[in-house]
């Protein structure tokens, strides 16, 4: 009997390093992979706008912002940060063609906090960008109505190629189908 306890103790603790070797060597969260031109825009209509966003982010303000972000975060790999600031440009882009988008990813929201608090470098961005201010409006329902995400996720693969780390850092796409009454769609 104890031979037998021992056998399965063995094999028990060799399964236990096995899953937990595998878990650690899995996909991290957001992968390190190379970013899409003109963040991954498709069609050349928005090109302009795509070079107006990045001429109006100085160089100087972008660190700051991902210093102070990955000080706040230090387990936030560097490339994390990357694909999240570019996802929340993405959204910048939207918010320049939409009057209203929400905010449905908590980490692109979190750095664009710490935009807003080099208040002059914002208010210079957003007058650049938008020629106005663009104000943060906190998402304050943690349940997104789902006309507003069907309506996101619609325009959002409209205009941007999707990845694995886009979905990662807005959760998964198309999850709520828009509805016929916002369509035009004959017989609806």
């Amino acid at each position: 009997m104890d031979l037998i306890l021992l056998v399965f103790g063995v094999l028990f603790t060799a399964f236990l390093i096995i899953v937990i070797y595998k878990g650690a060597s899995r996909d991290p969260f957001i992968k390190n992979e190379p970013f899409p031109e003109n963040l991954g825009i498709q069609t050349d209509d928005y090109l302009p706008m795509i070079q107006q966003l990045e001429k109006s982010l100085p160089e100087g303000y972008i660190e700051n912002i991902k210093n102070r972000v990955l000080r706040e975060h230090p387990k936030w790999k560097d490339y994390a940060y990357d694909w999240t600031f570019f996802e929340l440009k993405r959204y910048v882009v939207m918010n320049a063609i939409l009057k209203t988008v929400p905010m449905f990813s908590s980490k692109a929201d979190e750095i664009w906090h710490e935009m807003l608090m080099f208040t002059r470098e914002y208010d210079q961005f957003s007058k650049n960008f938008f020629g106005e201010y663009l104000h943060h409006s906190p998402n304050m329902n943690s349940t997104p109505i789902p006309g507003e995400r069907a309506f996101f996720d619609w325009v959002y693969l409209t205009l941007f190629e999707a990845g694995h780390n886009s979905s990662r850092i807005w959760g998964a796409f198309c999850k709520i189908l828009l509805k016929k009454k916002y369509l035009m769609i004959s017989g609806a």
